[in-house]
């Protein structure tokens, strides 16, 4: 019985395919493009379901879109890979056994977040751009963080990991590409590069994003054991190289903090309390020469005069000043997402470039208090790992830890965490922070 079943399958699956195998022979005789793209419609139709229904796969999917500007009648492709997350991840829960879903403080401080934004849809006066800004405050964010904790463990993170140095190797082609394509256009400049556009050549997102691919990719360079390593160690010299070629200085800044922050918490992760003392006599020893001698006081002075007449310094501070009148207007909840915007000095924005501020103008006073509240919620899971057991979760814990700094204050200065693309980098990894930290019973019921 069981070998006449077998022959029934094998027979009912030839039948199906046979068909398509004559439209592949027609298309391919006669030359004709979407017959050969037709005959190709199971593999393409599984291919699809199965993203569908796989977030975790889906989630890796979108990652790697993220980085392009790849669009279909004017919609990014990353934008729609992205929305799909959320039925995929309600799709794949109705056809589990286990629908449970792990809940903590987070949900509670990132869906009041949320909620805020949404109870505010009477005043939006855009529901276009409204509804985009809320799918990226809230929605992807959110289903990112529900998509990496119920499906990633301490047994198959190593994916998500090879994921994430994949999508930095994508992010350094990207701008590789835009440099060579600034040589040919008549030589290298920051201007030419700026206004590339190819993927992540634009503006100092360059320094910004690199900074934020760092810390994990030296974590994977410490971990692992295999050849991989040096896979992560390639994409260091080049992140390092992108974030130098854009003389951005809060970039620089945010790396002077990367490097401070992750050798602090290495040293703590490994109970070397010398080498901490050994980091902060140096940074006093940087700050004694800059306050306590003459040449210091004349370049210090010579840079507060530099940002002072700093035109994008002064366009920061009328953004700001501009930003903070919006959120009086609506103090309390805000008036929605991208509903209110600053003029830069050369543009109108939504973004002025301080997320504390635009979570202001978008969600309100209460908003900003989530915010923070949901940052200082990540920065104790941090720590957490630090104590871990395994030297690996350990290292793992300070590159979170790190990036979680980065992050944060590169968020009251630059135009990152509202940004469609950094966004979802900076909460898949911290995404990957929450499922490594959840509790233990929560880890056995999401395998």
């Amino acid at each position: 019985m069981m070998q006449d079943l077998t022959v029934k399958k094998i027979s009912s699956k030839i039948l199906i395919v046979l068909p398509f195998q004559f439209l592949l022979i027609i298309g391919l005789a006669y030359r004709i493009p979407p017959v050969v793209l037709l005959s190709f419609a199971p593999l393409l139709i599984y291919g699809f379901a199965s993203l569908l229904v796989n977030p975790l796969h889906l989630l890796w999917f979108s990652m790697f879109l993220n980085l392009t500007n790849i669009a279909f009648k004017n919609v990014a492709l990353y934008v729609v890979a992205f929305a799909l997350l959320i039925p995929s991840f309600l799709l794949t829960k109705c056809f589990e056994e286990d629908k449970s879903v792990y809940f903590d403080s987070f949900d509670l401080l990132f869906v009041s977040m949320g909620s805020l934004l949404l109870i505010s849809l009477p005043q939006w006066r855009y529901i276009l751009k409204g509804g985009l800004g809320f799918l990226f405050l809230f929605l992807i964010p959110y289903f990112e963080i529900l998509v990496l904790r119920s499906y990633v463990n301490k047994k198959n993170l190593i994916y998500s990991l090879y994921i994430f140095a994949g999508i930095s190797f994508v992010f350094n082609m990207e701008v590789l590409a835009a440099v060579v394509k600034t040589f040919f256009r008549g030589g290298f400049s920051i201007v030419a590069l700026h206004r590339i556009g190819i993927g992540w050549a634009y503006s100092n997102y360059i320094a910004a994003i690199a900074n934020l691919f760092i810390p994990l990719n030296l974590a994977i360079y410490m971990t692992f054991k295999n050849k991989f390593r040096y896979f992560s160690l390639f994409n260091l010299a080049v992140l390092f190289l992108s974030m130098l070629s854009t003389i951005s200085r809060g970039g620089f800044l945010a790396f002077i903090l990367s490097v401070i922050t992750f050798g602090l918490g290495l040293a703590i992760a490994e109970g070397k309390t010398k080498y901490i003392m050994g980091v902060m006599a140096t940074i006093g020893g940087v700050l004694l020469v800059i306050f306590k001698t003459l040449l210091g006081k004349f370049l210090l002075f010579r840079f507060a005069f530099a940002i002072a007449k700093d035109a994008s310094i002064q366009n920061r501070y009328r953004m700001w000043a501009q930003a903070i009148e919006h959120i009086k207007e609506h103090p309390l909840i805000g008036g929605g997402p991208n509903q209110n915007q600053v003029f830069s000095g050369v543009l109108f924005t939504e973004n002025p470039h301080n997320f504390y501020l635009k979570i202001g103008m978008d969600a309100g006073i209460i908003g900003i208090v989530l915010f923070v509240a949901v940052l200082i919620f990540l920065f104790r899971r941090s720590l957490k790992l630090l104590h871990a057991h395994e030297r690996e979760m350990r290292i793992l814990g300070v590159a979170f830890l790190t990036t979680l700094v980065v992050a944060s204050f590169n968020a009251a200065i630059e135009p990152t965490l509202s940004g469609y693309h950094y966004s979802p980098i900076f909460w898949f990894i911290m995404g990957l922070l929450l499922a490594l930290t959840s509790d233990q019973k929560s880890q056995n019921g999401q395998a």
